[in-house]
């Protein structure tokens, strides 16, 4: 059986419809809501193994992933602008063999780097700043893909992409 793991780094639904499609195409999973930012680090794995999936659920911009602002001193990680930059990764332990980002901005070279060299084979996230409603089209075409028909990652983002505007399309990386 595959499995997932869905990071979601602030509260909303969004995490919850990605686990509902997830769960529907057979995918066990688990859902962790981060309460600080040196948690994300931390959050890769399934049951302290590796797992098919790792999913980000959240916002980002330029700057990175946006983590919820709290006062100095509460979390050993300290954020410049409550912003996971990708250099901020480093030393992470990634035990998914994809990591799918939800966030704007962070479909960037810099953030694929980070993410490889931290253990993923694939990562695959938003081009630029794509409309929130595409969201859902985009991810339940990729898990449809690769889960219900045995679909490659590859295959899977181009198919995806043509369901939205070309404005709101996913890029996909791959560890070379």
């Amino acid at each position: 059986m595959s499995s997932a793991v869905i990071i979601a780094l602030e509260p909303g639904d969004e995490p919850l419809l990605i686990r509902s499609l997830l769960e529907a195409q057979g995918v066990d999973v688990q859902l962790r809501r981060i309460g600080k930012p040196s948690a994300v680090m931390t959050a890769f794995n399934f049951n302290g193994g590796s797992t098919d999936l790792a999913v980000i659920a959240g916002h980002g911009d330029k700057e990175g992933f946006i983590m919820p602002e709290m006062a100095r001193g509460i979390d050993s990680l300290d954020l410049v602008g409550n912003r996971l930059r990708a250099t901020d990764l480093a030393g992470t332990d990634v035990d998914a063999s994809t990591v799918i980002s939800t966030a704007c901005g962070t479909g960037t070279d810099a953030f694929a780097a980070a993410f490889l060299a931290a253990g993923a084979v694939w990562y695959i996230a938003p081009e630029d700043y794509p409309d929130g409603a595409a969201i859902a089209p985009i991810l339940s075409g990729l898990i449809h893909s690769v889960f219900g028909r045995a679909r490659s990652w590859p295959d899977a983002v181009a198919a995806a992409n043509t369901l939205v505007a070309p404005d709101n399309r996913f890029r996909l990386w791959r560890k070379t």
